[in-house]
């Protein structure tokens, strides 16, 4: 006796199965909405105190979108919103808003007409100074193990997300808080300032100052005593990798400062990796810490939840 299956319910039992094979794990899958357009970056690591009581640490390179939106952001306190995966209103110091290098350029040199200091890279981080420049150009400031003050072309900044590619490694480490001169006279005004550690490539030596070349966001290429300069780099600090996520969004989910909360603080979109904490009692929602450069803890809904399974997990650092 041959058992003979519709082809609608054959197609029907399959997509059943798979259902239940990836019902209980497997890769991020959560849905990816529209998030706000981001109108700066964070050029420091900046204390954001989101509304609701959520706040977080949050690294540079975080984008955010001005809630009312102007031409120089007010001193102080200024709200924003994040636009990123942890979608939260708050406040941060407008002092730490910046913009990206969209794309490799010139920096110029704001006495010397003409004259190019170097080039930022596609991804650097820059600070925009609110003084009039030349045509076409903007007048920013660059803060970190290189620092300085020049022009760039306005159209190549953004704020939309761009990665920093390290084209080249250094070799050398700055060993003390030094001024880089664009002669080995080491007479003219300074380049740039180079923090101790600032990472440098040892072009030659003549005598007792050395030719460098920074490596990283910016390049200028000048010259500092030699004495300020070691071969190989300064022991770094060893950190401790964060702990792999658990679970991801698979919507755009309201998450909440407290599990007793009636007023949600913020979205978390769909597919944002967490961690799922320990829980304590019967409550009708969990508490997650997002897993990412962005790290908020907060309380959301179980059923807007989906297992990431071990083998995913390993993949993500």
């Amino acid at each position: 006796m041959r058992c003979r299956i519709a082809l609608p319910a054959l197609l029907l039992l399959v997509v059943f199965l798979l259902d239940s094979t990836f019902a209980t794990g497997g890769p991020p899958t959560g849905k990816r909405s529209t998030r706000p357009r981001a109108t700066h970056v964070l050029i420091t690591e900046t204390r954001f105190q989101g509304e609701g009581g959520l706040s977080a640490m949050l690294p540079a390179g975080t984008r955010v979108a001005l809630s009312r939106p102007a031409a120089r952001p007010a001193k102080g306190k200024v709200r924003v919103v994040l636009a990123e995966p942890v979608e939260i209103t708050g406040h941060v110091d407008s002092a730490a808003l910046g913009m990206r290098i969209a794309r490799e350029s010139e920096l110029f040199s704001t006495s010397r007409k003409g004259t190019v200091l170097g080039r930022a890279r596609e991804g650097a981080l820059v600070r925009v100074l609110p003084v009039k420049a030349a045509s076409g150009r903007a007048l920013v400031e660059v803060q970190g193990e290189v620092s300085l003050v020049a022009e760039v072309d306005a159209d190549a900044l953004t704020a939309e997300a761009r990665e920093l590619l390290v084209v080249e490694m250094a070799n050398a480490a700055v060993t003390t808080p030094t001024e880089i001169h664009a002669a080995p006279d080491m007479h003219e005004p300074p380049v740039a300032h180079l923090d101790k550690g600032a990472g440098l490539v040892v072009v030659e030596k003549d005598g007792r100052a050395a030719r460098v070349r920074t490596v990283g966001g910016f390049v200028v290429e000048g010259w500092i005593p030699s004495g300020n300069v070691t071969l190989g780099e300064l022991a770094q600090k060893k950190t401790t990798p964060p702990p792999p996520p658990t679970h991801e969004l698979l919507v755009d989910s309201p998450v909440f400062p407290t599990a007793d909360s009636k007023r949600p603080a913020g979205i978390l979109r769909g597919g944002t990796l967490v961690i799922l904490e320990p829980a304590t009692g019967a409550r009708s929602l969990v508490r997650v810490t997002t897993r990412g450069p962005i790290v908020v803890e907060g309380w959301v809904r179980p059923a807007d939840l989906r297992a990431v399974e071990p083998i995913w997990k390993e993949g993500v650092r």
